[in-house]
């Protein structure tokens, strides 16, 4: 090691020359005086004497031959490259895995996912997934996933396309934020193709069917009656309507307020409300609905509406607001999609003249009368 005097930029500047490779340029340090370059030169040497009295003093039992080459490959690699292997070491540390099971690697997934302000149903979706993924190896090491296992686990002979999809795309998000975070260092999931699905034409009630189902809300469970009015005529999402209150329908200023915290996309949007919408909800009931899942095969089961496709209220409101509307970015704008999406998922072609009569479909007059009365 050498100490030498420089001026730089007008200041005295003392240079250690410590004799090691850094890349292609040798290692020198720069110390503000002499004392201060000695000093960590000194350092140096008596660290460098430690090491070499260390490796001297190693056994064959704390040394075994297969290491003792894998140092030497080790070494030449790092001469032929221009690194020191300490270095190699360094970064090797940086990227190492903090969490090296499983579990651990999931359990401090959700935990960032509920700080992140994530719903409790898709909380509640990743659990069941990634749960069901991890059981019976709760203890195995992330980087012992390989493709091969998730394919195992994602096989089309235990779920049906749709379900798989799901599946894929939680473990996918999982795998993502491993690798952010270091809990892994390779992603299986980018060896694991998308899984298609096939959509079939969206089914719609029949205006036989809206009827009935409006008549027997009247009958048995008028509180179901809101459910039906925004989503028959609304085209609101079963999952935000169950978001929703009383606060959130303006019937005087003819419209509903889907809040950012009740949207399914999180955005704030108005929808309209259209007169056949208006004079059912002047009826009243409940908003949100309790013990809704139940309430509603009563209410199926009373209008004998035995199938019961997913979202099937909201395809229906769909094709009838599109002829109603003639106008798709309209349409979209109301429903909270893309015209994209109205058309690849809940455009039923429908006649003009259904549209009429499903939107003069109104409440009993009698009931209306009642209801009059009450106020």
């Amino acid at each position: 090691m050498n100490i030498s005097k420089r001026t730089i930029n007008g200041n005295v500047r003392w240079i250690l020359d410590t004799g090691k490779s850094a890349g292609k340029n040798r290692e020198r340090l720069t110390f503000r005086s002499k004392i201060e370059a000695e000093a960590h030169a000194s350092k140096m040497r008596f660290e460098s004497d430690r090491l070499k009295n260390g490796w001297v003093g190693l056994t064959e039992e704390e040394v075994t031959d297969d290491e003792k080459t894998d140092a030497m490959r080790a070494l030449l690699i790092a001469r032929q490259e221009g690194f020191l292997l300490s270095d190699a070491a360094r970064a090797y540390v940086g990227t190492r895995t903090k969490a090296s099971i499983l579990k651990d690697a999931a359990n401090l997934f959700f935990e960032a996912k509920e700080r992140s302000g994530k719903r409790g149903a898709y909380m509640r979706h990743l659990r069941v997934i990634i749960g069901t993924f991890i059981k019976g190896r709760e203890s195995q090491r992330m980087d012992t996933i390989t493709p091969v296992i998730i394919l195992e686990f994602l096989s089309p002979t235990r779920y049906k396309p749709a379900t798989l999809q799901g599946m894929r795309r939680r473990l996918a998000t999982w795998f993502a934020w491993c690798i952010r975070h270091k809990h892994c260092v390779k992603d299986p999931m980018e060896q694991v193709d998308e899984i298609t699905v096939p959509h079939p034409a969206p089914k719609i009630l029949t205006l036989e069917e809206c009827e009935r189902l409006l008549r027997a809300a009247e009958q048995t469970d008028r509180g179901l009656i809101p459910w039906l009015a925004l989503g028959l005529f609304c085209g609101i999402r079963p999952e935000e309507i169950r978001r929703l209150t009383w606060e959130n329908v303006k019937i005087d200023r003819g419209f509903v307020e889907i809040s950012g915290e009740a949207s399914k996309v999180r955005t704030r949007r108005l929808v309209q409300l259209l007169p056949a919408a208006t004079e059912w909800l002047k009826l009243g009931g409940d908003l949100p609905p309790g013990n809704f899942w139940k309430r509603i095969r009563k209410l199926r089961a009373a209008a004998d509406v035995t199938e019961w496709p997913c979202d099937v209220l909201r395809h229906t409101a769909a094709s009838m607001m599109l002829c109603h509307y003639k106008d798709a970015q309209r349409t979209a704008l109301e429903l909270g999609n893309s015209p994209d999406i109205l058309f690849r998922h809940y455009r039923e072609l429908v006649t003009a003249e259904d549209a009429e009569r499903f939107y003069k479909m109104a409440p009993s007059p009698d009931l209306l009368v009642a209801k009059n009365q009450e106020v």
